[in-house]
């Protein structure tokens, strides 16, 4: 059967291998939240939101991918799984996919996952003048590693009917954070693909 999925490429000790045999790596820097170099990685390609990664030598607690700036092909980095840099109260998609026959009026109270295994939490999506979508998570909950480019999936309260889904987009921060340059530093392409639509739109 035809797939599209990495995911079918069989088992692969070493991913990262893998993904260097078709991809060029590019060395860049893994940065801290306020900026600080604490060191080199092979390239942003080999890494996804929410990721553990090494970095020998500095911290005393293990360190995550919070952000890729691909455009200056920086990794922003935070320690700990739980740091709250690593989860969103709010984001934004771009266009929605609606597979239900009949697509939610929107605004609309629904709930939401972002990764498989996720369990879906309750949020109130809203339609943006360009036709993206803004979900605000409810009850003050909020999602580890939502990361542009990949899906939000969205599913009525009461019988978990699928709706349909969207790609997410541009920098998915907590909005709690009052962080200024690490709300700047989420997927530049997701964001530029969202900016595209409003172009398009006016």
């Amino acid at each position: 059967k035809e797939s599209m999925g990495l995911c079918f490429i069989g088992k692969r000790k070493d991913f990262s291998k893998f993904l260097s045999e078709y991809i060029e790596d590019v060395p860049g820097h893994f940065v801290t939240l306020d900026g600080k170099v604490v060191g080199q990685h092979r390239g942003h390609h080999l890494f996804t939101i929410g990721q553990r990664t090494r970095i020998s030598g500095v911290g005393h607690e293990a360190w995550f991918i919070a952000r890729k700036d691909i455009e200056h092909n920086r990794l922003t980095v935070v320690e700990g799984s739980s740091h709250p840099a690593l989860f969103s109260s709010t984001f934004s998609t771009l266009s929605p996919h609606w597979v239900t026959s009949y697509p939610p009026p929107l605004p609309h109270t629904c709930r939401v996952k972002c990764r498989h295994q996720q369990r879906p939490v309750e949020c109130v999506v809203s339609r943006k003048e360009n036709g993206c979508l803004s979900v605000e998570l409810a009850g003050g909950q909020s999602l580890r590693a939502v990361t542009p480019g990949q899906y939000a999936v969205f599913y009525s309260r009461e019988e978990g009917e699928c709706y349909g889904g969207a790609c997410i987009a541009g920098d998915c921060a907590n909005s709690s954070n009052d962080n200024s340059k690490s709300q700047s530093l989420g997927n530049n392409t997701a964001t530029r693909e969202c900016d595209r639509q409003d172009i398009d739109h006016n």
